[in-house]
Protein backbone atom coordinates (compact mmCIF):
# COMPACT_ATOMS: atom_id res chain seq x y z
CA UNK A 1 0.00 0.00 0.00
CA UNK A 2 1.45 3.08 -0.82
CA UNK A 3 0.99 6.06 1.89
CA UNK A 4 -0.67 9.66 0.87
CA UNK A 5 -1.90 13.17 1.39
CA UNK A 6 -4.12 15.37 0.33
CA UNK A 7 -6.57 18.24 2.06
CA UNK A 8 -9.87 17.30 1.07
CA UNK A 9 -12.45 19.74 1.28
CA UNK A 10 -15.25 18.65 4.22
CA UNK A 11 -18.79 20.28 4.52
CA UNK A 12 -20.20 23.42 3.23
CA UNK A 13 -21.91 25.24 6.40
CA UNK A 14 -25.27 24.10 6.96
CA UNK A 15 -28.06 26.74 6.66
CA UNK A 16 -31.01 24.05 5.99
CA UNK A 17 -31.79 22.64 9.07
CA UNK A 18 -29.96 24.45 11.93
CA UNK A 19 -31.89 24.07 14.58
CA UNK A 20 -32.08 20.70 14.46
CA UNK A 21 -28.09 20.03 13.41
CA UNK A 22 -28.00 18.65 16.95
CA UNK A 23 -30.64 15.87 16.52
CA UNK A 24 -29.83 14.90 13.03
CA UNK A 25 -27.00 12.22 12.98
CA UNK A 26 -25.13 12.18 9.54
CA UNK A 27 -25.81 8.76 7.37
CA UNK A 28 -22.56 6.98 7.18
CA UNK A 29 -24.46 4.22 4.99
CA UNK A 30 -23.09 4.28 0.93
CA UNK A 31 -25.67 5.79 -0.81
CA UNK A 32 -26.54 4.02 -3.89
CA UNK A 33 -26.34 7.51 -7.03
CA UNK A 34 -25.08 6.04 -9.63
CA UNK A 35 -27.91 7.71 -11.95
CA UNK A 36 -27.76 11.53 -11.53
CA UNK A 37 -29.74 13.02 -8.25
CA UNK A 38 -32.79 14.78 -9.40
CA UNK A 39 -32.19 18.13 -7.97
CA UNK A 40 -35.07 20.58 -6.24
CA UNK A 41 -35.13 24.05 -5.51
CA UNK A 42 -36.74 24.93 -2.30
CA UNK A 43 -37.58 29.08 -0.99
CA UNK A 44 -34.28 29.47 -3.19
CA UNK A 45 -31.59 26.40 -1.70
CA UNK A 46 -30.88 23.50 -3.90
CA UNK A 47 -31.14 19.68 -2.64
CA UNK A 48 -30.29 16.85 -4.51
CA UNK A 49 -32.15 14.10 -3.73
CA UNK A 50 -31.54 10.34 -4.33
CA UNK A 51 -34.14 7.78 -5.40
CA UNK A 52 -33.90 4.35 -3.80
CA UNK A 53 -35.93 1.22 -3.79
CA UNK A 54 -38.64 2.08 -0.98
CA UNK A 55 -37.14 5.71 0.27
CA UNK A 56 -35.02 8.88 -0.78
CA UNK A 57 -32.07 10.08 0.78
CA UNK A 58 -32.52 14.11 1.15
CA UNK A 59 -28.74 16.12 1.00
CA UNK A 60 -28.48 18.35 3.18
CA UNK A 61 -25.56 20.53 3.39
CA UNK A 62 -23.62 18.85 6.21
CA UNK A 63 -25.69 15.26 6.21
CA UNK A 64 -27.78 13.24 3.79
CA UNK A 65 -31.08 12.10 5.63
CA UNK A 66 -32.90 8.92 4.60
CA UNK A 67 -36.49 9.09 4.47
CA UNK A 68 -38.49 5.60 4.32
CA UNK A 69 -41.95 5.75 2.18
CA UNK A 70 -44.94 6.91 4.42
CA UNK A 71 -47.27 3.82 5.05
CA UNK A 72 -50.35 4.44 2.54
CA UNK A 73 -48.64 6.81 0.72
CA UNK A 74 -48.61 6.02 -3.12
CA UNK A 75 -45.02 6.56 -3.58
CA UNK A 76 -44.03 10.27 -3.19
CA UNK A 77 -44.14 10.79 0.27
CA UNK A 78 -41.61 10.18 2.66
CA UNK A 79 -40.24 10.85 6.12
CA UNK A 80 -37.85 9.87 9.07
CA UNK A 81 -40.19 11.85 11.77
CA UNK A 82 -39.00 14.45 11.50
CA UNK A 83 -38.18 15.51 7.81
CA UNK A 84 -41.20 14.88 5.38
CA UNK A 85 -40.55 15.07 1.31
CA UNK A 86 -43.79 14.78 -1.30
CA UNK A 87 -42.95 14.73 -4.85
CA UNK A 88 -45.56 14.75 -8.05
CA UNK A 89 -44.27 14.99 -11.45
CA UNK A 90 -41.60 18.32 -11.07
CA UNK A 91 -43.26 20.36 -7.78
CA UNK A 92 -42.10 18.32 -4.26
CA UNK A 93 -42.95 19.75 -0.53
CA UNK A 94 -40.16 19.27 1.75
CA UNK A 95 -41.09 20.01 5.80
CA UNK A 96 -38.93 20.46 8.55
CA UNK A 97 -38.74 22.73 11.67
CA UNK A 98 -42.64 22.61 11.49
CA UNK A 99 -42.39 24.49 8.15
CA UNK A 100 -43.37 23.63 4.43
CA UNK A 101 -41.00 24.55 1.11
CA UNK A 102 -42.57 24.46 -1.96
CA UNK A 103 -39.85 22.83 -4.19
CA UNK A 104 -39.69 22.38 -8.09
CA UNK A 105 -36.86 20.38 -9.53
CA UNK A 106 -33.86 21.68 -11.66
CA UNK A 107 -32.70 20.72 -14.80
CA UNK A 108 -29.39 20.81 -16.32
CA UNK A 109 -27.46 21.16 -12.91
CA UNK A 110 -23.99 20.97 -13.67
CA UNK A 111 -22.31 17.17 -13.03
CA UNK A 112 -19.71 19.20 -10.39
CA UNK A 113 -22.44 21.33 -8.63
CA UNK A 114 -24.69 18.08 -8.19
CA UNK A 115 -22.07 16.35 -6.51
CA UNK A 116 -21.84 19.21 -4.39
CA UNK A 117 -25.29 19.01 -3.23
CA UNK A 118 -24.76 15.43 -2.37
CA UNK A 119 -21.74 16.02 0.31
CA UNK A 120 -19.10 15.12 -2.36
CA UNK A 121 -15.48 16.97 -1.32
CA UNK A 122 -13.59 15.32 -4.21
CA UNK A 123 -14.31 14.34 -7.95
CA UNK A 124 -12.14 12.86 -10.29
CA UNK A 125 -12.90 11.84 -14.20
CA UNK A 126 -11.56 9.85 -16.85
CA UNK A 127 -12.03 8.73 -20.33
CA UNK A 128 -12.34 5.70 -22.72
CA UNK A 129 -13.95 4.08 -21.08
CA UNK A 130 -15.81 7.26 -19.25
CA UNK A 131 -15.59 6.74 -16.06
CA UNK A 132 -16.22 8.92 -12.15
CA UNK A 133 -15.47 8.35 -8.36
CA UNK A 134 -16.75 10.85 -5.84
CA UNK A 135 -16.00 10.59 -1.97
CA UNK A 136 -18.17 11.85 -0.06
CA UNK A 137 -16.74 12.13 3.73
CA UNK A 138 -19.14 10.71 6.34
CA UNK A 139 -21.14 9.17 3.32
CA UNK A 140 -19.73 6.84 0.88
CA UNK A 141 -16.91 6.58 -1.89
CA UNK A 142 -18.95 6.19 -5.15
CA UNK A 143 -17.15 4.71 -8.37
CA UNK A 144 -19.38 4.91 -11.63
CA UNK A 145 -16.98 3.07 -14.77
CA UNK A 146 -17.34 1.59 -18.19
CA UNK A 147 -20.00 4.40 -19.29
CA UNK A 148 -22.39 3.58 -16.47
CA UNK A 149 -21.88 -0.29 -16.75
CA UNK A 150 -20.22 -0.54 -13.61
CA UNK A 151 -20.58 0.96 -10.44
CA UNK A 152 -19.52 0.45 -6.52
CA UNK A 153 -19.91 2.00 -3.74
CA UNK A 154 -18.42 1.48 -0.10
CA UNK A 155 -18.09 3.42 3.03
CA UNK A 156 -15.59 6.21 3.43
CA UNK A 157 -12.26 4.43 4.66
CA UNK A 158 -9.59 6.42 7.19
CA UNK A 159 -7.45 7.91 4.56
CA UNK A 160 -3.68 6.94 4.08
CA UNK A 161 -1.77 9.79 3.69
CA UNK A 162 1.81 11.35 2.42
CA UNK A 163 1.83 15.07 3.30
CA UNK A 164 5.32 15.75 1.80
CA UNK A 165 4.42 14.18 -1.51
CA UNK A 166 0.64 15.16 -1.46
CA UNK A 167 -1.42 12.25 -1.57
CA UNK A 168 -4.52 10.48 -0.32
CA UNK A 169 -5.39 6.74 -0.78
CA UNK A 170 -8.39 5.12 -0.05
CA UNK A 171 -8.76 1.09 0.29
CA UNK A 172 -12.61 0.18 0.78
CA UNK A 173 -14.82 -3.36 0.14
CA UNK A 174 -17.60 -3.06 -2.17
CA UNK A 175 -19.32 -6.45 -2.07
CA UNK A 176 -16.10 -8.81 -2.83
CA UNK A 177 -14.02 -6.38 -4.32
CA UNK A 178 -11.11 -4.06 -3.54
CA UNK A 179 -12.56 -0.58 -4.10
CA UNK A 180 -9.36 2.35 -3.79
CA UNK A 181 -8.58 5.59 -4.73
CA UNK A 182 -5.46 7.32 -5.13
CA UNK A 183 -5.40 11.26 -5.15
CA UNK A 184 -1.93 12.91 -6.03
CA UNK A 185 -2.14 16.68 -5.89
CA UNK A 186 0.05 17.78 -9.05
CA UNK A 187 -1.12 19.36 -12.44
CA UNK A 188 -3.49 17.09 -14.61
CA UNK A 189 -4.90 17.65 -18.28
CA UNK A 190 -8.29 15.64 -19.49
CA UNK A 191 -6.88 13.63 -22.16
CA UNK A 192 -10.58 14.29 -23.90
CA UNK A 193 -11.24 17.60 -22.90
CA UNK A 194 -8.02 19.20 -22.04
CA UNK A 195 -9.35 20.73 -19.46
CA UNK A 196 -6.90 21.52 -16.31
CA UNK A 197 -6.94 19.51 -12.69
CA UNK A 198 -5.60 19.94 -9.66
CA UNK A 199 -5.17 16.15 -8.94
CA UNK A 200 -4.24 13.11 -10.75
CA UNK A 201 -6.63 10.27 -9.56
CA UNK A 202 -6.17 6.55 -9.99
CA UNK A 203 -8.83 4.24 -9.18
CA UNK A 204 -8.58 0.71 -8.89
CA UNK A 205 -11.47 -2.22 -8.74
CA UNK A 206 -11.03 -5.35 -9.07
CA UNK A 207 -8.79 -6.12 -11.20
CA UNK A 208 -9.29 -2.93 -13.75
CA UNK A 209 -7.39 0.36 -12.93
CA UNK A 210 -8.70 3.82 -14.64
CA UNK A 211 -6.53 6.62 -14.36
CA UNK A 212 -7.86 10.36 -14.83
CA UNK A 213 -8.01 14.13 -13.07
CA UNK A 214 -10.00 15.52 -10.28
CA UNK A 215 -10.05 18.63 -8.24
CA UNK A 216 -11.82 19.43 -4.70
CA UNK A 217 -15.27 20.81 -4.36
Amino acid sequence: MRPASIAVVTALLFTGCQAQQAEEPAVRAPVAASSPAPVYECSGKLYAVDRLDDAVMVHFPQQARRLRRMEGASGSGYSDGQVTFRSAGQDATLSYSGHDQHCRMVTGVDPWRRAELRGVSFRGVGQEPGWYVEVAPGRNILFVGDYGNVTATAPVPPPITEPDRGITEYYAMSGEQELSVRIQRKACTDSMSGEEFEAVVHVRYGTMEYDGCGRSL
